[in-house]
């Protein structure tokens, strides 16, 4: 751990960031996920960046892969077509 110039804290972490292997950190303190004064200490991301973030995906019914699939429609009746 050192000082950068302007004053900030620099972590060098024992191994590179591209191995598989993940590095390990826990926080305490002000740190710590659950703090009341980690907004305050942690930079946030700009406004920009949280509005393009992409929806996230959901997962398909059954219904919905047996028709993407299969071309069967379970959710609406034989006869008159009407939903289930």
């Amino acid at each position: 751990m050192s000082l950068a110039n302007n004053g900030n804290v620099v972590i060098a972490l024992k191994t590179p960031e591209p191995r598989p292997r993940v590095n390990l950190t826990r926080f305490h303190g002000v740190f710590s996920p659950n703090s009341k004064l980690r907004r305050d200490v942690v930079p946030q991301k700009l406004v920009e960046e949280q509005e393009n973030l992409k929806p996230k995906a959901y997962s398909m019914t059954w219904a919905q892969r047996l028709k993407r699939v299969f071309a069967i429609e379970v959710e609406k009746f034989e006869k008159c077509g009407g939903p289930v």
